[in-house]
């Protein structure tokens, strides 16, 4: 059996939580108030559920399906947590040929490009500035692995 129908939801201001510098809407069982939660995804034996009009999106981000009302929001705030992912990935991928020639240097890289090594972070960052502008760059030492600092 095939139900169709117009999925509509009002928006509702939901209570938020603090989670450090990103506050999210969150359920006591710890899933999003944004993520979706409708029969079409988890249908009952013998149903199926389709939409006329998407009821979510995926993120791109964190890979969760995201009710349609609140993705343009979810998105802005999960974009924040995952800024460096491209950069890290391409550092970490990277990391021991780099130190193989670059030990204790600053690396400067910025998507899926390095900019170079450097002898401080000062020198680092003037440089970022100079050729990047004011985005987000990735400015990390080349180590085996990183260090733990005790705070």
């Amino acid at each position: 059996m095939v139900a169709a129908g117009l999925l509509c939801r009002a928006r509702v201001k939901l209570p938020q939580i603090s989670t450090g510098s990103v506050k999210m809407n969150r359920y006591s069982s710890g899933r999003s108030l944004d993520e979706c939660n409708c029969a079409c995804h988890n249908p009952r034996k013998g149903t199926k559920i389709m939409h006329c009009v998407a009821c979510c999106r995926q993120c791109p981000y964190c890979k969760t399906n995201i009710s349609s009302f609140a993705f343009d929001e979810h998105e802005k705030r999960c974009e924040k947590n995952h800024i460096f992912d491209t950069e890290i990935a391409y550092f970490n991928q990277h990391r021991k040929e780099w130190f193989d020639h670059h030990a204790d240097k600053i690396a400067l890289v910025h998507g899926t490009t390095l900019y170079g090594f450097y002898d401080n972070y000062d020198d680092a960052l003037k440089v970022g500035y100079d050729k990047l502008g004011l985005v987000p760059f990735l400015l990390k030492e080349v180590l085996l692995q990183d260090r733990v600092e005790w705070l």
